[in-house]
């Protein structure tokens, strides 16, 4: 009787064993489909893009997207899905193919939120929601137009100096079936460089509870010395300061874009 309780016992760990060999197994796939998801940042043209990517679970609810259109016209976008996991990075895929689409019909900012409101509403839980920002810059002229779905402020910082702070245009997605979002536009031209950011940055806590904060954010942003990758390693090495060994407790973007440089 022993030796049948041992052996049944041996056989329980080795499934439990293998069972977790096949989740983490799994865990990796997951994390590697998101992975391939993110942007190929190499055939971007005409401008220089970098940005920091890290999910506080296996995978992300944060998305952000660039792509190149005719003339070398930018579309970009930046969500973040209501909580974090397999759950958010889910509906996330389905904000990148909806954004996907309407960048393929040509769609300005607003219309593109419309578009991918629609397809989000159709695919995600009752009471999910997300915010996004959708922008495009067109080099030629100098503009940059953009439509917010209650996203946190992206901040225009200019090659001469100052910055712009481009707010919400409308209702974050997911709120209102028959939302629209008005598309503001703004004067961008070579240097300029434009920081994208999800709130779980600036919502860093460390061991006191002490938000990193966005004021903070946004003075690392404003500096002009060195390029844009070198400025997003200073505000990753000041995020790891703060949070002293704390692990992510919310999906962390930052994404950075200066015009004229690519």
């Amino acid at each position: 009787e022993l030796a049948s309780l041992s052996d049944a016992v041996n056989a329980m760990s080795r499934s439990l064993a293998e069972a977790e060999a096949e989740a983490d197994a799994q865990t990796a796939k997951a994390r590697r489909v998101q992975a391939h998801l993110l942007p190929d940042l190499s055939a971007v043209r005409g401008f220089r893009a970098a940005f920091i990517y890290q999910p506080a679970d296996t995978v992300a609810g944060d998305y952000f997207d660039i792509v190149q259109g005719g003339g070398g016209v930018l579309l970009f976008c930046i969500a973040d899905v209501s909580g974090h996991g397999i759950a958010a990075a889910l509906e996330a895929v389905v904000l990148k193919a909806a954004f996907l689409e309407a960048a393929e019909r040509g769609a300005g900012p607003g219309e593109a939120l419309a578009h991918v409101n629609a397809r989000f509403m159709a695919a995600s839980l009752p009471g999910d929601f997300a915010t996004m920002l959708v922008g495009r810059w067109c080099p030629q002229s100098g503009r940059l137009e953009y439509a917010s779905a209650g996203h946190d402020p992206a901040a225009l910082v200019r090659a001469g100096g100052g910055r712009e702070l481009l707010g919400a245009t409308g209702l974050p997605l997911g709120a209102d079936a028959a939302a629209s979002w008005r598309a503001a536009s703004v004067a961008a031209g070579r240097g300029d460089r434009l920081f994208l950011s999800t709130d779980g940055l600036p919502e860093t806590r460390d061991a006191s509870g002490a938000m990193f904060g966005r004021e903070r954010l946004e003075g690392l942003l404003a500096g002009q010395g060195g390029s844009v990758e070198q400025v997003l390693r200073e505000v990753e090495r000041a995020l790891l300061a703060h949070r002293g060994g704390l692990p992510v407790s919310d999906d962390v973007t930052l994404v950075a874009i200066q015009a004229g440089d690519g």
